[in-house]
């Protein structure tokens, strides 16, 4: 089973899933090799896809194992772009860094998750 962070909901595939496509926010992909054997990878966003032969398959700009996260480096993201939301000058300024919080607050998540 692989679990997805569809913009609709945590989404689950699993053998014989209807066909689907999902767009996916910043979150966190899990991999049900077997009940034991669980890899979980972060994604900034991308696209699940799941066909009429039941065979899916996930696209993302790049997927990191959640292991590798810097928890520091995280914070210190997090708190740049509070303080870029805070200071934006126009509109733009202030979407482009909700999307970095956003991003940013995606990953202290799944870092938690290794704990």
């Amino acid at each position: 089973m692989v679990l997805v962070p569809a913009v609709s909901g945590e989404m689950g595939i699993l053998t014989g899933h209807v066909p689907a496509i999902a767009q996916l926010k910043p979150g966190v992909v899990t991999v049900y090799e077997t009940d034991s054997d669980i890899k979980r990878y972060f994604v900034s966003g991308g696209f699940a896809v799941v066909r009429e032969d039941a065979t899916a398959s996930v696209s993302v700009p790049e997927a990191v194992d959640i292991e590798d996260l810097d928890p520091a480096a995280v914070q210190a993201g997090i708190s740049k772009y509070q303080g870029e939301i805070a200071n934006a000058k126009d509109d733009e300024e202030k979407t482009n860094a909700e999307i970095g919080l956003e991003v940013h607050e995606a990953m202290q998540y799944a870092i938690s998750l290794t704990k």
